[in-house]
C-alpha cells in the first residue's frame, strides 16, 4: 500500500473563526443613526399635522374606550406638563442634546445602540421642531401631543420614541458585552495617547541634551 502524499508535504488544516473585530476596528453607525433621527422626526410631524387638522377644536376620539383616547393639547412644558414657564430651557437642552449624540456618533459601532441613540434624538428633533416652528413664537412653540391614556399622560410619538430608546439604550448598557469592549479599547486608548505623551517628552528631553553637548563641543 503506497501513500500518496510527498515526503515532507504539510498537511493543510481548516481555517478557523475570523476573529472577532474589535469595538475600535469597526465603523461608526452614523449612516443608521441618521436615518432613524430622519425617520422619526418626519413621522411625528406628519401625525402631528394630521392631529392637529382632525383634532382642533373637538372632542376626544374614544379608540380603546375611555381608557385611549385622541384628544388635542398643545404643551409649553416637559413630561406631564411639567416647567410650562421654561419653555426656552427644554429648546436647549434639546438642541444641546442632539449636537451630544451628533458627537458621540463616533462611539456607535453596532446597530443597537446606533439604533436607541436615534430614537432619543430623532424624538428630541420632532419635539425640538414645534418649539422652535410652532405658536405663539420661535423658540418658545409649544409642543403638540395628541395621545392620551388615562391615568397616565397626553403626549406624541416623538415621546414614545424617546422613552423606547432610553429603554433599549439602558438594556444595551446592563447586558450587553459590547459595553465592556467599548470601555477597554477606550482605556487602551487613553494608555495609548499617555504612552506615546510619555515618549514624545523623552525624545524632546533627549534631542535637548544632544544639542546641549554639542553646544559644550564647541565652545571647548
Amino acid at each position: 500500500m503506497t501513500n500518496s502524499r510527498t515526503p515532507g508535504s504539510a498537511t493543510s488544516s481548516p481555517p478557523g473563526p475570523a476573529p472577532a473585530r474589535r469595538w475600535s476596528d469597526r465603523r461608526p453607525k452614523r449612516g443608521l443613526l441618521a436615518a432613524t433621527v430622519a425617520a422619526v422626526a418626519v413621522v411625528d410631524q406628519v401625525t402631528k399635522i394630521i392631529a392637529v387638522d382632525a383634532l382642533e377644536g373637538e372632542p376626544p376620539v374614544d379608540v380603546i374606550g375611555q381608557w385611549f383616547q385622541l384628544t388635542l393639547l398643545r404643551n409649553p412644558g416637559a413630561a406631564f406638563s411639567m416647567g410650562t414657564e421654561s419653555t426656552w430651557l427644554f429648546t436647549t437642552i434639546q438642541i444641546a442634546f442632539i449636537v451630544a449624540v451628533a458627537v458621540g456618533s463616533k462611539w456607535l459601532r453596532t446597530p443597537w445602540p446606533a439604533v436607541s441613540a436615534g430614537l432619543i434624538a430623532g424624538g428630541a428633533a420632532g419635539n425640538l421642531i414645534d418649539r422652535l416652528f410652532r405658536d405663539p413664537s420661535f423658540y418658545f412653540g409649544h409642543v403638540v401631543d395628541f395621545l392620551s391614556v388615562r391615568g397616565f399622560a397626553v403626549f406624541n410619538l416623538a415621546d414614545a420614541a424617546i422613552t423606547v430608546g432610553v429603554i433599549m439604550l439602558a438594556a444595551w448598557i446592563m447586558f450587553s458585552s459590547d459595553v465592556d469592549e467599548l470601555v477597554g479599547d477606550s482605556a487602551d486608548e487613553d494608555d495609548g495617547d499617555e504612552a506615546g505623551a510619555v515618549a514624545k517628552r523623552d525624545d524632546d528631553q533627549l534631542d535637548a541634551d544632544h544639542r546641549e553637548r554639542g553646544e559644550s563641543g564647541v565652545d571647548a
